[in-house]
């Protein structure tokens, strides 16, 4: 999945924010079947930098909230969701406006999901990750961020 954000440092150490995600998935099933996916999602954060490490790298804590879609081609399904999560992260300046971003993890999520097939209800999740660093790698979100 392709996830831009864009955000304006409202303070020194306070940004808002609007990001994107566009999906796409293949998979070729036993026999001649092939299962599609694409997917779509929206939402707004807001991120508060709370800890320096030195000259290069700063700690930041995220809230989000957004809404999105993801098609099922093979079953002709539909699946429509809400969330909400905090999550915790780290920026390394490269340079002064150029960042490698870490997100670490979300320790606190919510997400709501509905099919748009006859008698589905919606199903909600509420996850807490308190030990966020026990697998960093299958957590952990990479980025780029140009600070303007």
């Amino acid at each position: 999945m392709f996830n831009p954000k864009a955000g304006y440092f409202v303070t020194e150490d306070f940004a808002v924010g609007l990001e994107l995600g566009i999906g796409s998935y293949k998979e070729e099933l036993a026999g001649t079947d092939t299962e599609k996916q694409s997917s779509f999602a929206a939402g707004v954060f807001g991120r508060y930098y709370f800890l320096d490490l030195g000259k290069r790298f700063k700690t930041f804590a995220e809230v989000g909230v957004g809404f999105g879609t993801v098609k099922y081609d093979l079953a002709d399904v539909k699946e429509k969701f809400v969330g909400a999560g905090v999550g915790l992260g780290i920026n390394y300046f490269v340079k002064e406006n150029i960042a490698i971003t870490f997100n670490l993890s979300d320790v606190l999520s919510y997400t709501s999901r509905k099919w748009d097939v006859d008698g589905a209800e919606a199903v909600s999740e509420f996850n807490a990750n308190i030990n966020v660093l026990n697998n960093f790698f299958e957590t952990a979100q990479f980025g780029l961020m140009y600070k303007f």
